[in-house]
């Protein structure tokens, strides 16, 4: 009679209840936490979740089920969810805004080396304004060019002029008028494309002056 005991001991143990739910099976059935609105459960088919409204009025008996506290459940349950979700997409936003940050950062920081490189290499520049724009200056450099050396008193020296070769400088131009003769301090910066008077296009050298 004692063994009989046990076995019938260990087969309570072993399995569960048989469920009918909204119309499925759940086989093999044990309940884990029971909650105001639903009840957590392992069955043969793995886990899961049954609100308490859809069980049969025995089981809604077993577990307390009350209707009105069950919905209060739920929509709080709902709540504090859409709550979740918001605070974790706020804070990813905040990440990524910050990720554009150090990233905008560190193109500045990139961009102010490569410049004070740059501008470590610049020259003095002699030129003639050709023609001014809103963000610099059209110039024709002057260019060194030996004097005749059979001329007397004038052997080794140098004179300045025009290039005949238009670049543009990148610079502050007001103060400035066309056809003056500046010097100023600048380093080469790749090329620069505008409109001349015909209105063709034209590429040309560009120059940053140097602060």
């Amino acid at each position: 009679m004692r063994i009989i005991f046990l076995l019938l001991c260990l087969s309570i143990v072993v399995y569960g209840e048989d469920w009918t739910v909204d119309g499925k099976d759940y086989h093999n059935v044990k309940v884990g936490q029971v909650e105001t609105d639903q009840v957590h459960i392992t069955y043969d088919g793995g886990i899961g979740s049954l609100p308490l409204a859809d069980l049969s009025p025995a089981l809604q008996k077993r577990f307390g089920y009350n209707p009105s506290q069950a919905k209060d459940a739920a929509q709080k349950r709902e709540a504090d969810q859409q709550a979740a979700i918001q605070s974790y997409a706020s804070v990813d936003q905040k990440r990524q805004v910050l990720q554009l940050e150090q990233a905008k950062e560190n193109a500045q920081q990139a961009q102010r080396q490569v410049t004070q490189k740059m501008a470590s290499h610049a020259a003095l520049m002699y030129a003639q304004i050709v023609q001014i724009l809103p963000n610099g200056l059209l110039v024709e450099p002057y260019v060194k060019q030996l004097t005749d050396p059979n001329e007397i008193g004038t052997y080794g020296m140098s004179s300045m002029q025009p290039s005949g070769e238009t670049v543009f400088i990148s610079c502050n131009p007001q103060g400035h008028a066309e056809n003056e003769s500046i010097n100023i301090k600048a380093y080469r910066d790749g090329t620069f494309t505008y409109q001349d008077t015909s209105g063709a296009s034209r590429t040309i050298q560009k120059y940053v002056a140097a602060n």
